[in-house]
């Protein structure tokens, strides 16, 4: 299986073989050692061939097929804890770091990280109206702060719109899940 919009890692060896060529829609070979990259697109399945000249100089033919799945929508998190519904105190929500990681997918859980490009953040004031504000990376402007020391006990927080980059994907990620956020008190 292979993700779409991603370059899927793929590791391909021909036991007994002098050498061998590999092709299909997508794929790109990333050193001599047999490491490619897949970057699937439309469909349900891709299929990678793979031509194989062997000891006797006999032709081997293979096909590998993969099937194709969406990304799934990354979700955001604060401080690295795994929720989209937090009760912090004013001071903890000001000092947090906004992060985006993957659940469910162990082939990346451990080796990616996302960069938070910006995220806009929902405040609610005294007098019930709401200020939003862009920030732009992942930690609260001095703009914000203020903001968020004027918050009440009870008011919800949401932080939503978040944007994110990867280096290995080398890709802008915009489907990100929502945060909210309710204040207590120590």
């Amino acid at each position: 299986m292979v993700y779409r919009g991603v370059p899927n890692p793929i590791k391909i060896a021909v036991p007994g073989a002098k050498s061998f060529i590999a092709t299909g829609q997508g794929l790109v070979k990333t050193d001599s050692i047999g490491n490619y990259k897949l970057s699937a697109g439309p469909g349900n399945t891709v299929t990678v061939s793979i031509y194989a000249t062997m000891q006797d100089n006999s032709v081997k033919h293979e096909e590998k097929v993969f099937r194709i799945k969406s990304f799934p929508a990354l979700t955001a998190i604060l401080n690295d804890d795994v929720s989209n519904t937090y009760n912090m105190t004013r001071e903890d929500l000001i000092k947090s770091q906004v992060n985006v990681t993957l659940i469910n997918m162990p082939m990346y859980e451990s080796n990616v990280d996302f960069g938070v490009r910006k995220f806009d953040i929902r405040i609610p004031t005294k007098h019930g109206k709401i200020k939003t504000f862009t920030v732009i990376g992942n930690i609260m402007t001095d703009e914000v702060i203020a903001e968020l020391k004027k918050v009440k006990k009870g008011s919800v927080i949401m932080i939503y719109q978040v944007s994110a980059w990867q280096n290995i994907f080398k890709g802008y990620f915009d489907k990100i899940s929502l945060i909210g956020v309710k204040i207590i008190e120590k």
